[in-house]
Order: structure tokens, then sequence, then C-alpha cells
């Protein structure tokens, strides 16, 4: 990059705009400024991830809070433990999800592989954002409007989410709240086996429990199950009596047995058939996110790493996407 464009940019952002390693690392607050350095940059005819990068860190602005129809919007730079902090005293939260993702910053959880999505009771997989602002490759803003949840067909929304930010850049988003959980207890069970064990939890999340984590570990002969309810105090007994029935239905019983916590590591995504083969090799797991397709899992081997960069689904699809959206490659082109 020439001197001329870093001049530029350091003329824009100031002491925000630091040279590393010969890489430039960009740090606007605020809207115009990530918009100015983005023009600049494509003038230049540069590229985000050859010699530069975005952090959005500093775009950490919460609310409006509207406790009514619990929602909120954030700008992307918030990380979610942050948010999460600010829905509290409002009685609100953003609902069960994994340390790996309250660690994450809004935009990231949006644009990575977690593709901005939560388990709510029922086993479904559902959006935490309502609405979007982003920035386009040829320099537009785009704002999205939060929808009827009847309403026909996608919107370039659909496009941010999981898109690792080569369709758009979140700047800020509406996200939809639940409401604050007044109770919470566990409970363990024991069970012959891990086929029981799993018919007897997905029948649970089937049936609406709602689940802030689980552990699961292979002990001897029995196979063991640790689970968290988290709701209203008469929800969260019926849960458990629910969990309680469908393991006695199984061979399981009630066990006083602590589980072990997993060991370091990062967070995959699980099928509920490679959720079995870990449990079988006699790993202590942590459970997040658990819906009828798949779980978030700590201790685990195999499943998809959820990590920026480290999975790119339907990659010849997404390609010609990308070709297309950002024909200069200026958030970095087809993966």
């Amino acid at each position: 990059m020439n001197e001329h464009v870093k001049k530029g940019l350091r003329d824009l952002l100031g002491d925000r705009c630091v040279e590393s390693g010969g890489d430039l690392i960009l740090s606007p607050m605020v809207e115009h400024e990530l918009v100015g350095a983005l023009r600049l940059l494509r003038e230049a005819g540069g590229r985000l991830s050859h010699g530069v990068s975005i952090s959005r860190s500093r775009m950490r602005s919460v609310g409006p809070i509207d406790e009514k129809s619990a929602v909120a919007r954030a700008e992307a730079g918030v990380p979610l433990s942050e948010l999460e902090r600010s829905l509290s005293p409002r009685g609100l939260t953003l609902g069960p999800l994994s340390p790996g993702a309250m660690a994450l910053e809004l935009g990231a959880f949006l644009e990575g592989p977690h593709a901005g999505l939560r388990a709510i009771p029922g086993g479904r997989l559902e959006g935490l954002c309502l609405a979007a602002s982003a920035l386009l490759p040829d320099g537009r803003v785009y704002h999205s409007h939060p929808s009827p949840r009847r309403a026909a067909g996608p919107d370039l929304t659909a496009l941010l989410l999981g898109g690792e930010g080569r369709f758009g850049l979140v700047l800020a988003a509406t996200v939809r709240c639940a409401v604050k959980p007044e109770a919470s207890r566990t409970a363990a069970f024991s069970y012959p086996g891990t086929a029981a064990l799993l018919s007897a939890l997905r029948g649970a999340i089937a049936d609406g429990c709602w689940f802030e984590r689980a552990r699961a570990h292979r002990r001897d002969e029995r196979v063991l199950l640790e689970v968290t309810a988290i709701g209203t105090a008469d929800g969260v007994e019926g849960d458990l009596a629910t969990v309680s029935q469908r393991a006695f239905a199984r061979g399981g019983r009630a066990t006083g047995r602590e589980l072990p916590a997993p060991e370091p590591g990062e967070e995959r995504e699980l099928s509920w058939a490679d959720l079995a083969g870990e449990i079988d090799s006699g790993r202590a797991l942590e459970l997040y996110r658990l819906c009828g397709a798949s779980v978030i899992a700590r201790g685990a081997q195999g499943g998809m790493v959820l990590r920026s960069g480290a999975h790119w689904p339907h990659p010849f699809l997404f390609s010609a996407l990308a070709e297309q959206i950002d024909p200069t490659a200026i958030f970095g082109g087809p993966p």
C-alpha cells in the first residue's frame, strides 16, 4: 500500500490506525469512519486481509433496549457478555449461549460460524438478529428492518449471517431477547448406555425443556448426564420431571455423582450421531445450544470448529456469490 493511502487513513483515524509487522490495523469508532476507510482502500485497489484488517472493537454502544417488545439495538463491536450485562437489569437475556459465543463480539457472532443462531424451547434454532445495518463492498450502507415472522422471502441479511464478512461488514443489529430466567436447577442421571441417554435427552428437548447446558461422560459401564434447566420456578420443576420420566423409561436413574468438567479446548458443533461417538470415547463433554439437529460441545475432538475462518460451508456456491457481490474482492474475495 502506498504512503499516500496510509496517510489518508491516519488522517481519518488518527492513533486508531496502527501499523504492526507491516500490516495496518484500523479501529474506527463510528460508521462514517469505517465508510471513509473503505472508500480510501477501494480507490487504492486495496483489500481487507491483504495487509489491512478492520477491528470493530471500538464500535460498542448499546441501546435502545425495548423491554416491552424484548428487543435491543447494539453496535457490532459489543461483546455478547457485555450486551448480556446491559440486558440483565431490564429483566432480559440473550438466552443460553456457550462460553465461546458469549466471548465474541456481536458482529463476529453474526458473521462467523455461529451465524447468529441460538436454541429455543422445542429444539429449534432461532436467529438472534431481527435487523442489521451493514457496510457493503461498493461503499453503500444497507439497513434492514424487523419483519413479521410470516413475511415471505429472505433479504440481504441472510447473506451477512455466517458470511464471514465477505458479503458485508455488520455495523449494528437489532436482536431479539428473551425474558431472563428466574430459576435454575441442576440434576444428574445415570443410563445403561449412550443410546438411552441421547434418546432421553433429545426427547426432553423436543418436549420443550429449556437447558442452559448439559454434561455427559461415560464412567465404567454407565453413562452419566447432568442437565441445568432454566426458566420460571414451575417451568424448571416441570422440565426436570420430564427428564426424570424419560430417563426411567430408558433404564436410567437419578444419581448424585458429580460429572467432570471438560478439558480446555475449542468449541465444536456436533451432530447427535457424532456426539454418541464422542461420549463412547470416554471424553468429558459440556454441551450447549442443544437443538433437534446438533449441539455445541466443549471437550470434543471431532465436529466443526466454531472459529472464524475454520470452515466455509458450500465453498463453490459462496465463491460464486462473493464474486458477484464483491467483484473487486475488497472484503477478501471468494474463500
